[in-house]
């Protein structure tokens, strides 16, 4: 866990400028930013961001990691296939996700 004078640079919003789906890398148009914080009393990171993502880990890495699978299930759930019995709800996040995102 970070000393108290490290702490803002732990805190420092994490960007995500794409990530890959079975093999398939995608990149976003505009990087997303996280906004990154931590609790020294828990040892917890957390991020909070696009897509209603909600994110915690131990460490930064694995905070990345964590974000990274949120989005690799929405785009599965959501971005792959036909949009065939989706709520409107759902509807706008997969309409959000494929203009956020192309494949490489």
């Amino acid at each position: 866990m970070p000393s108290l004078e490290s702490m803002r640079d732990h805190e420092a919003p994490l960007t995500l400028a794409g990530f890959a789906v079975d093999g398939v890398p995608l990149r976003a148009h505009t990087p997303l930013r996280f906004e990154v914080s931590v609790n020294p009393v828990e040892g917890l990171y957390t991020a909070a961001g696009p897509f209603d993502i909600v994110a915690s880990a131990g460490s930064r890495a694995e905070l990345e990691e964590e974000v990274v699978g949120a989005l690799v299930v929405l785009w599965r759930e959501y971005a792959i296939g036909p949009a065939t019995g989706f709520s409107e709800e759902v509807l706008a996040v997969r309409k959000e996700l494929l203009e956020t995102f192309s494949a490489l």
